[in-house]
């Protein structure tokens, strides 16, 4: 994973709230609103690329030691050895990408690059680490220090090393979902617009928004194809979408879509970042490449055009992430970018057995615009995908309790078992028997612990000692204190946005709650202290917000202690205060208990999208009720049904060795005012003589 340095103390712009100044000490120096750069709110074209590509390091040498040496079928040593050109490699479900991305990597270092010379980009963080450390096991070099992370992780990165730029302040902070929808909210309500009927809500906003930043298209564009039901709003919301991003850029405030989107923007408007970068990575590889927006996409096609020593990996048939703006298409974009890509396929496939293999095949069979592949396995022998009809929804969730009490009395593991569904809503039942079975399991797709109100809480703390000007976090903050309501806190943020020293604003109140804005801005000088370890501010925090939380949460504030000092021990390898803050705020997943999953025994439920990536030896594929999987929505639009059929494929090759798909056989669909009773249509694909059908009447 990337690591930053740590910048020294900046101070930070104002913020803009319309609200009339706390009265501060006359000596304390006012500021200048900050001026708003020319480019924010356009989308520049790509520029054309250079006139001369600059060549690999040495001629690439076709004899190899890790393509000799290494376990690698013919297609994935081909793929090894592949010379520095535009390369396209289609991988399907199990066949070992992963493998061959680390032996790829391991190549290029033994052809003459050095490793920072090469960029990895990933779908997960997590990814981006294993691949990394399996990279120097295999080299036998731990200092190899490949770059690595997600798309969002390697725009942070860049952008606070190159954005000055573009005129980006280096110490910017990155909101996470919830502050950028209430900064929505906050602007949306300031001009008036949440009063009209039918105006959106803030998280469709933020959907509409996010859609912008990633597709690269006007908002007006984007409303129309995508949100036709907001159509009557457009002007608003182009108003809002224009004052969202330049109070952003007033407050030093990104979300994680401007991690992208203004990465863009630096590659596309500053000349020698984009020859810098380019020279720089001379090697440049994208796992999961199908799931890519037209952004990231776009970033690609720029970090590549001076050397186009860019390798793509990535399934076409398993791209399930439209709602985020990625594109299906993206595999055959790849390919008008650099038109004399050579495409590599992967088919052989480790994972699962033929009878499960032959049911994902016939799946896609009926598939429209994908590139054709055919996965097969040397695991010829197994048992058939077994297809289960259930009277009722408790008849399915009795029988898949109990088969998988059976399995675990047979000597399986819950951990080698997964449950998986179109919907979270989909496993209610089956949660209510594990509990009263008392099996233990982990739910994939529930809140973490960064969406809880206390530990928000606590980061508000940290936020505004790392950037005084994040007026998001100080009304947060604010608001927690006994006697300070909405408007004081309104005309203290307010001073802090016309004073150098933001904090000086608490210290020098004359307000009747003084005494507790003195404490809280005690607190947070502590903890801007960089001469105090990260987890040694977090504990100063806690001990003031401890009566906060006795106060709001009674019996439960114990419990919620302790999720809190998971953060002190999340921190103890964090190098500062605002690197600590950006991993917790990009990797949310890092702040689940280290003491989880794979370390106990613990049965997986998990929806679907969650589940890609993933296997277990068992899987069971739950409510395949026509209807439910596809939802009725998707029915009429070929898209969305194309989606759907790629959600189903993900969904049947997360098993090594068996397959079970349930369904009840009617159910009254209450918002269609119709009883299903059809199987999931995707099976209609699959020849009987490839399932064994049984139906279980009331679950026993």
């Amino acid at each position: 994973m990337f690591q930053l340095t740590p910048d020294q103390d900046i101070l930070f712009e104002p913020s803009t709230l319309p609200v009339a100044p706390t009265p501060i000490s006359p000596s304390a120096p006012t500021r200048v609103p900050r001026t708003l750069p020319d480019w924010l709110h356009l989308c520049p074209p790509i520029p054309p690329p250079p006139t001369q590509i600059t060549p690999f390091v040495s001629a690439f040498n076709a004899s190899s030691t890790i393509a000799q040496y290494a376990k690698l079928n013919p297609q994935q040593r081909a793929i090894v050895m592949a010379p520095p050109t535009p390369t396209l490699v289609l991988a399907g479900a199990g066949t070992g990408k992963t493998h061959t991305l680390i032996n790829r990597m391991a190549e290029l270092v033994l052809q003459g690059l050095t490793s920072d010379q090469i960029l990895l980009i990933t779908f997960t963080r997590k990814a981006a680490e294993d691949m990394i450390h399996r990279t120097r096991t295999l080299l036998e070099n731990h200092g190899v220090k490949i770059q690595g992370g997600t798309f969002h992780a390697v725009g942070l990165v860049l952008l606070k090393i190159h954005g000055h730029a573009i005129g980006l302040h280096p110490k910017f902070s990155l909101m996470d979902e919830d502050d950028a929808q209430s900064l929505i909210h906050l602007l949306a309500s300031k001009r008036g617009f949440s009063t009209r009927p039918g105006f959106p809500k803030k998280t469709q906003l933020m959907s509409l928004f996010s859609r912008v930043a990633n597709t690269l298209e006007p908002i007006a564009d984007v409303i129309a194809t995508t949100y036709p039901w907001m159509e009557a709003h457009t002007p608003q919301l182009t108003a809002l979408y224009r004052s969202y991003t330049e109070a952003k850029w007033q407050q030093h405030r990104l979300d994680y879509d401007d991690l992208l989107l203004l990465l863009y923007k630096l590659l596309c408007l500053s000349e020698s970042t984009r020859t810098r970068l380019g020279h720089q990575y001379q090697a440049i590889l994208v796992d999961e490449y199908q799931d890519t927006t037209r952004v990231q996409a776009a970033i690609v096609q720029l970090l590549g055009s001076y050397h186009r020593n860019v390798m793509v990996v990535g399934d076409d048939a398993q791209s399930i992430f439209s709602f985020r703006g990625a594109l299906v298409d993206s595999l055959k974009g790849f390919l008008t970018c650099f038109p004399d890509a050579t495409i590599y396929r992967l088919e052989e496939n480790y994972r699962s057995t033929q009878p499960i293999l032959t049911v994902a095949n016939d799946t896609l069979r009926e598939a429209k615009g994908l590139i054709p592949k055919t996965l097969f396995t040397a695991k010829t022998d197994g048992p058939q995908p077994i297809l289960v009809s259930c009277n009722t929804e408790m008849a399915q969730a009795q029988f898949l309790v109990r088969s998988m009490i059976a399995r675990h009395q047979e000597g399986v593991p819950y951990k080698d078992m997964a449950v998986l569904f179109r919907a979270s809503s989909h496993s209610f039942e089956v949660e209510g028997l594990l509990n009263k079975h008392q099996i233990p399991y982990q739910k994939y797709g529930g809140l973490k612990l960064t969406d809880t109100a206390h530990v928000k809480d606590i980061v508000a703390y940290l936020r505004v000692a790392d950037n005084p000007r994040d007026a998001g976090s100080w009304h947060r903050l604010l608001l927690l204190l006994d006697g300070v309501g909405a408007k004081l806190a309104q005309r203290l943020v307010k001073s802090m946005s016309e004073t150098e020293d933001p904090i000086s604003v608490l210290e020098q109140t004359t307000h009747k709650e003084r005494a507790a804005l003195h404490r809280i801005a005690a607190v947070l000088r502590s903890t801007q202290n960089d001469d105090i370890h990260v987890s040694d501010r977090i504990n100063l925090v806690l001990h003031h917000y401890a009566p906060i939380l006795s106060r709001d949460y009674g019996t439960e504030a114990q419990q919620r202690m302790d999720d809190l000092r998971q953060l002190g021990q999340l921190s103890l390898s964090s190098p500062s205060l605002e690197v600590f803050l950006q991993d917790l705020t990009l990797n949310p997943d890092s702040s689940r208990p280290r003491n989880n999953p794979r370390e106990q025994d613990l049965l997986t439920l998990s929806t679907i999208h969650s589940a890609k990536g993933l296997e277990w030896a068992h899987v069971y594929v739950m409510q395949l009720l026509d209807g439910y999987f596809p939802p009725i929505r998707s029915w009429y639009d070929d898209a969305a049904l194309e989606e759907e059929r790629r959600l189903f494929y993900v969904a049947i090759t997360r098993p090594k060795d068996t397959l079970t798909l349930t369904y009840p056989v009617e159910q009254y669909h209450h918002m269609a005012h119709e009883t299903l009773t059809q199987p999931c249509r995707f099976l209609r694909s699959t020849p009987p003589e490839h399932l064994q059908l049984l139906h279980i009447g009331d679950g026993t």
